[in-house]
């Protein structure tokens, strides 16, 4: 070929390699996650045959050695942009992470779509949810509690909630420290409906990023009080509190709630 073993090693190692081909637009999907998550970088492409170049008038245009990296973990060769070239309609990249959370979403709100009889997407917030689903699950009670491990053990890739006994003793402090999460945010909510809080932490989250994304969020709302309103009786008192009582007297409102909207 006329280029040395050692200028030749380095171009095979980093080429790009063809891993899947006839694969309907799912399966194609399925993979591409897979070597993302891998950390390789992946196109999908539609495959077409195309009728090869005019190789008297026309040149190939090859790729630099720096347009490729070897995948850390399967060592499969991945281009860092895509590739331009004879293969045309290329298809966007997928956004992994994205349809992740959307297939872990529709899995986990499976029940609560037949129970409920509501419309639960990966973005629903605690603030479309209707007040009498709210209001079931706020009471904590075992069917209500049922439905949010069920949803937060698919979520997290633990089983269903019927699976619940089954988990090791870490496996059921992790469902049961978000179910504890959740619960609050829900019982905010009921409040905030009622005209009793302004507004309270974790609000702007979809019930989905709530869970999946609970060692990041959570510390920081944890230490954030709901807002009592200006109109509720207690609203003088609650404002001469420091932020540690006043955390406490929201949390002595929570039985008046749960008495409220079983009424």
């Amino acid at each position: 070929m006329g280029v040395s073993r050692e200028a030749l090693e380095p171009m095979v190692e980093r080429a790009p390699l063809e891993v899947k081909r006839g694969l309907t637009q799912p399966e194609a999907n399925f993979y591409a996650r897979k070597f993302q998550e891998a950390g390789g970088l992946v196109s999908i492409e539609e495959y077409k045959v195309h009728e090869p170049p005019d190789r008297g008038r026309k040149s190939i245009s090859v790729a630099s050695l720096e347009r490729f990296t070897p995948c850390p973990e399967c060592g499969l060769k991945q281009t860092i942009a895509p590739l331009k070239g004879w293969i045309q309609n290329v298809s966007r990249i997928v956004d992994l992470e994205e349809g992740r959370r959307f297939i872990a979403a529709k899995k986990g709100y499976r029940n609560w779509v037949s129970h409920f009889g509501e419309n639960f997407q990966v973005d629903t917030r605690l603030s479309q949810v209707s007040t009498t689903t709210l209001s079931y699950l706020a009471q904590g009670k075992d069917k209500g509690t049922f439905y949010l491990y069920d949803l937060i053990m698919n979520l997290e890739k633990l089983g269903s909630g019927f699976e619940f006994n089954e988990l090791d003793a870490g496996n059921k402090m992790k469902v049961i420290d978000r179910y504890l999460f959740l619960l609050d945010r829900i019982r905010f909510e009921c409040m905030k409906r009622l005209g009793w809080i302004d507004d309270y932490p974790g609000e702007a989250s979809s019930i989905v990023e709530l869970v999946t994304r609970f060692d990041e969020l959570a510390p920081g709302l944890h230490a954030k009080t709901p807002t009592l309103a200006r109109s509720h009786p207690g609203y003088r008192e609650f404002e001469k509190l420091n932020a540690f009582d006043r955390e406490a007297y929201v949390r002595r409102l929570i039985p008046k709630i749960l008495q409220e909207i079983e009424n």
